[in-house]
């Protein structure tokens, strides 16, 4: 574990090695506080008794900023923000950078450059000593490059979307390996099981002998009937047996009993069997179908039509899923007939789509049932060839199924017992071994091809025939699972595409170089200067799966990245560099595009379930599968991680949401799934004074994500935040309602920008860490337009009223569209520091504000 030797964070190689224990938040926030130079507040014995020359003592406020989500919008406003802070002086006072999404593209870029430049702010506005009355001209050389670069994602031109879409493809084909693997084997059984499709039942030709089993096993649903009456009888004796239990007085606990366990379990099980036993009938009427008609071509091309048809769908919600859950989320934030009936013929049309892809897959299950089944005559249905030319190709087949199968299991067994098959196990603590692990598997193979010798010799070569078609379908399905092996979870994903635009964007590293490593950022500054403001990346780490009330409910937990730790409540917090050791791949920008992930399968409380299979399949993922920070605890967790990764089929538990904080890794996702401000972390860190910058979309001023936080912080924390946006939110809506009515010179007040509110931090009487109560301030900055902003921002507006609300879709920025929001931002910071409402209220909190600000700035560690 680091040590706190002389103020600062000393990470020992007992740390990095992994034999000390996990993090709790206390811990994690000493690191921080080291780092940064940040001093606890001091604690009083009792309110009654001042501490000892209390009179002397002056506390240091704690600063923190936080920069919303919303994509390259986001990032251009929050820019503005920056350059307005560091011109009117509330910049030097900041302790915490908090960033999310977007805002941490801004985020991210500032910290890099000022690494690059020992601690100076990069984005400073003034050439040669001249200042402006506003502190807004030329660009520095860094604005510039982003500015330059604001098309982050085709920085070369249009050729930069070709190979986008060949990674894309890339992706798709990695997919189509996983999945192909599970209609081939469900072909494979069916076929196995019913080769020639002549009965309704599941089982019919598994005896080919008649007599009363065989008549019991060809009628269809047998299975299922025979099931049901098992369960019934359960059910009956269960019953019984708890009212027994009720005559002795013994314990009646229900839902968390294991008979009701079982019992759970078994209906499901009935219900799996009844959909399995449902498809023969489904199979037998399109086989009699195919059969009797005369025409079999137009046959294929209704079955064509349908391929069409589907892959079609599934192409359109691939790309526009994004705008139908815009239209629905700002649909549901407004009122009335108009907006309700928007949303439900949005959901419609995302339901139908989403059902296009599942629809497809079952319907080439349909196919390759109908391809492989023979009939009575020994005819393959599709073709007219025999299957007994096939011999001894069948032969072949069958000796590569059990082959390909032995070593599917070989690869099962070294994984459970050593790892990845990537990892060799080390040969009494030293080097890895590369040769042994061929030579078991040669071993298990020559052992699999005997095995399929004997079983030529005592089975029936009829019956091996029969099932040509089935056993090429469970050869095909091996040999993909066994490709499928060799995926890992980021590789193939859209996040590196992601990381590498934003890193050339942004500049998050050295000179044209690799981003930064987080492990880099928690030295002092070359000039010996604290490491400050202390970056604060927020992402969503998914726990869609989780018996935690909390984390059910939410389907998240707040996971944050520093320069001294990883982690989250849910998983625990683990020191930096033993999360680079263990993820060698993450560095700022890689933690930056994580925290900007905003598209996957499973998205923490914004998610939408039902999309989540299509989404995975179309290898719509930004995400990253990461180590779990509870399995860095030590160097026999760290082990165990190993082992157990083989366990996690990734694309599957990203299109169930069998996600949770036990798994070995954990999915990572845009910190805006659960809080879209960064807001959360600064309360928890219980900062005197927060300046919030919010440029998400928000056309209709909700303020969802400030609510959404509000409610978090007090059911968490037990923080309340009382911040009056009612009148910020009425003056907008006016003005915009203005301009759509034509009136092109309609204004508000200008100190319209933001709203300003106190933070009441109850006491805390954790033994570990004790807090007095206090209360803090809250400056919110909110993205919108009051008409006295420059003049090409309202230029802009006119021409595209959907400004400053853009959809986060819209990653392609003009130079022109970039200049309309960071001017925006800077210009919305400006008038939030300058101005008030005139209330005594306003004015009041404001003078306090300041106050904490200058203290903050002349106490500020050196």
């Amino acid at each position: 574990m680091a040590e706190i030797r002389d103020g600062k964070a000393v990470h020992s190689d007992a740390a990095v090695s992994g034999r000390s224990t996990a993090l709790d938040f206390g811990q994690a926030l000493k690191l921080e506080h080291a780092t940064a130079g940040i001093s606890p507040a001091p604690v009083r014995a009792s309110k009654a008794e001042p501490a000892p020359h209390e009179a002397e003592t002056v506390e240091r406020p704690t600063i923190g900023l936080a920069l919303s989500g919303g994509g390259i919008r986001s990032a251009a406003f929050c820019l503005g923000v920056l350059q307005s802070l560091k011109a009117n002086g509330p910049f030097e006072a900041i302790d915490y950078l908090s960033t999310v999404s977007g805002g941490g593209y801004t985020g991210a870029a500032l910290i890099a450059g000022m690494e690059r430049e020992d601690g100076k702010f990069p984005f400073s506005t003034e050439i040669g000593g001249s200042n402006q009355p506003d502190n807004d001209i030329a660009d520095s050389r860094a604005v510039k490059e982003i500015r330059d670069r604001s098309r982050y994602l085709m920085p070369e031109g249009k050729f930069d979307l070709f190979i986008s879409f060949a990674i894309i493809l890339r992706g798709l084909m990695v997919n189509a390996v996983f999945i192909g693997a599970v209609p081939l084997l469900a072909a494979a059984i069916t076929l196995f099981l019913n080769p020639h499709l002549t009965s309704d039942s599941a089982t019919g030709n598994l005896i080919p002998e008649p007599g009363w089993l065989a008549n019991h096993i060809g009628s269809a649903f047998w299975v299922s009937k025979l099931l049901a009456i098992v369960f019934g009888l359960y059910l009956l004796f269960w019953a019984i047996g708890r009212s027994f239990r009720e005559q002795r007085n013994a314990d009646l606990s229900d839902p968390e009993s294991r008979p009701a366990k079982y019992a759970g379990w078994a209906l499901l099980g009935l219900i799996v069997v009844f959909f399995w036993e449902l498809q023969p009938p489904i199979i037998h009427w399109v086989s009699q179908h195919f059969t009797q008609s005369n025409d079999q071509q137009s046959v294929w091309r209704s079955i064509s039509g349908i391929v069409t048809g589907l892959s079609a769908g599934t192409g359109l919600l691939a790309i526009s899923w994004r705008w139908l859950m815009g239209a629905i989320q700002t649909a549901s934030k407004s009122f009335g007939l108009g907006p309700l009936m928007k949303a439900l013929t949005a959901k419609a049309v995302l339901f139908l789509l989403a059902a296009a892809l599942p629809a497809l897959i079952y319907v080439l299950y349909i196919w390759l049932v109908l391809a492989g089944a023979a009939d009575k005559d020994g005819n393959l249905v599709m073709t007219s060839a025999s299957i007994k030319d096939f011999a001894g190709e069948g032969t072949l087949v069958w000796l590569s199924v059990v082959v390909a199968t032995t070593l599917l299991l070989a690869i099962a067994v070294w994984q459970i017992k050593h790892g990845p098959i990537t990892q060799f196990p080390p040969r009494n603590g030293n080097e890895a071994r590369p040769i042994g692990p061929f030579f078991w598997t040669a071993a298990i193979l020559a052992t699999g091809a005997v095995c399929s010798y004997l079983f030529y010799q005592f089975l029936p070569l009829a019956m091996f025939q029969s099932r040509l078609g089935g056993g090429i379908y469970l050869f095909g399905a091996v040999c993909l699972t066994i490709i499928a092996a060799l995926f890992s979870e980021n590789a193939n994903s859209l996040h590196q595409l992601y990381r590498d635009r934003l890193n050339r964007a942004f500049a998050m590293g050295a000179e044209g170089g690799r981003s930064f490593l987080l492990s880099r950022l928690n030295d002092p500054f070359p000039s010996g200067g604290k490491r400050r403001p202390y970056p604060i990346i927020n992402m969503a780490v998914n726990l869609q799966g989780s018996k935690h009330k909390n984390h059910r409910g939410r389907d998240a937990d707040f996971f944050v990245v520093t320069p001294d730790h990883v982690g989250s409540d849910a998983t625990g917090y683990a020191e930096v560099k033993k999360f680079e050791n263990a993820e060698p791949h993450i560095d700022l920008a890689a933690a930056a595009a994580i925290s900007g992930a905003a598209v996957g399968p499973e998205m923490g409380r914004i998610g939408v379930p039902l999309l989540a299979p299509t989404l995975a399949l179309l290898n719509i993922r930004l995400g990253y599968w990461a180590r779990n920070p509870k399995y860095l605890a030590d160097e026999a967790s760290a082990r165990k991680a190993g082992i157990d990764d083989w366990r996690l089929s990734y694309i599957f538990r990203e299109m169930f949401g069998l996600l949770n904080e036990d798994l070995s890794k954990v999915l990572l996702s845009d910190g805006g799934h659960i809080d879209n401000l960064g807001l959360y972390q600064l309360l928890k860190r219980r900062c005197d004074v927060i300046i919030v910058a919010d440029a998400e979309a928000d056309p209709a001023m909700t303020f969802s994500s400030l609510i959404a936080v509000e409610r978090f912080a007090r059911i968490d924390l037990g923080v309340r935040f009382d911040l009056p946006f009612a009148d910020l939110r009425d003056s907008i809506l006016k003005r915009k309602k203005a301009l759509e009515a034509g009136d092109l010179s309609a204004s508000s007040d200008i100190w319209n920008h933001a709203a300003i509110g106190e933070i009441h931090y109850p006491e805390s009487k954790d033994e570990k860490d004790p807090q007095e109560e206090k209360t803090g301030i809250l400056l919110y900055i909110k993205s919108s337009v009051t008409g006295d902003e420059k003049g090409y921002v309202l230029d802009y507006e006119q021409r595209y009223p959907a400004f400053p609300h853009e959809p986060t879709s819209d990653q392609f920025f003009t130079e022109e569209q970039f200049e309309a929001y960071r001017a925006l931002g800077f210009h919305a910071a400006d008038r939030a520091w300058k101005t008030t409402d005139e209330t005594p209220r306003w004015q009041l909190l404001m003078d306090t504000l300041k106050a904490k600000i200058a203290t903050a700035l002349k106490l500020a560690p050196k």
